[in-house]
């Protein structure tokens, strides 16, 4: 059986936007969970920020010893995180997940 011209083009078509489809969910679910651990992370590390307040009355110099054990030097996303001693805040340089 000879296939046209235009059949070829149409299953190859065809393959093609569901390569590209299925790399766009792959990508789109990928940042979901990125975003989802960095949530994750980031509370995490607040949540040792405020225990020590809370047990030794001042912010910790600085996060090494938590980074140091959980291994959370960048985000999810490869970003460094950010401490701030004087407010005990901790963030991400990740630029739409300053907030968190």
């Amino acid at each position: 059986m000879n296939r046209s011209g235009w059949e070829y083009f149409l299953i190859i078509s065809i393959v093609g936007f569901s390569l590209i489809l299925s790399v766009g969910l792959y990508a789109k679910r990928d940042r979901v969970f990125k975003e989802r651990l960095l949530i994750l992370e980031l509370s995490r590390l607040r949540s040792h920020v405020i225990a020590y307040m809370l047990e030794y009355k001042q912010h910790p110099s600085d996060l090494k010893l938590w980074t140091k054990d959980y291994g959370l030097k960048v985000d999810p996303f490869g970003n460094p995180y950010h401490y701030d001693p004087r407010s005990g805040w901790v963030s991400t340089t990740t630029p739409s997940h300053k907030h968190w």
